[in-house]
C-alpha cells in the first residue's frame, strides 16, 4: 500500500466513524461523513469503496450522489433543520456572539443551504 492509499483509507475510516456516531447523536449529521468516507475510500481502496457503496444502509445515498449528484429530499430537510438549530443556539439562545460572528454564521449557513437545495432531488430520466 502506498502512503496515499494509507492516508485516504485512514481518513475514510475517521469519516465513517463520525458518520456512525451521527446515527446515535441527533446533532451530528450522518450523510456528509458517509459521503466523505466514500470519497476517501474511492481514492484509497476500491474494495472498501465498493463495500460502502453496496452497503444496505448507506449504499443508496452514496450511489445517488456519486452517479447523479442527487441529495434525497429527506436528507435536504433534515440537514436544513439541523443547520437551523445549530445556528440558532449561539445566535439566539446563548447571545454572547458578537454581531460580526452572527453575520458570518448566517452567511455560511446561507451558502450551505444554497448548495444543498441547488442539488437535484432525484435523478433525471
Amino acid at each position: 500500500m502506498s502512503l496515499r492509499e494509507i492516508v485516504c483509507c485512514s481518513l475514510g475510516f475517521i469519516a465513517l466513524a463520525l458518520g456512525l456516531i451521527g446515527l446515535l447523536l441527533p446533532v451530528v449529521p450522518t450523510t456528509p461523513f458517509i459521503l466523505v468516507a466514500a470519497f476517501f475510500f474511492s481514492k484509497g481502496s476500491p474494495r472498501l469503496h465498493a463495500w460502502l457503496r453496496n452497503n444496505r444502509f448507506f449504499g443508496g445515498t452514496i450511489r445517488e450522489w456519486e452517479d447523479h449528484g442527487v441529495i434525497p429530499l429527506r436528507v435536504k430537510i433534515f440537514a436544513s433543520l439541523i443547520l437551523f438549530l445549530m445556528i440558532s443556539m449561539p445566535i439566539f439562545v446563548i447571545g454572547a456572539v458578537p454581531n460580526w460572528g452572527k453575520i458570518g454564521m448566517l452567511l455560511v449557513a446561507a451558502a450551505v443551504l444554497g448548495y444543498i437545495w441547488s442539488r437535484p432531488t432525484q435523478a433525471s430520466l
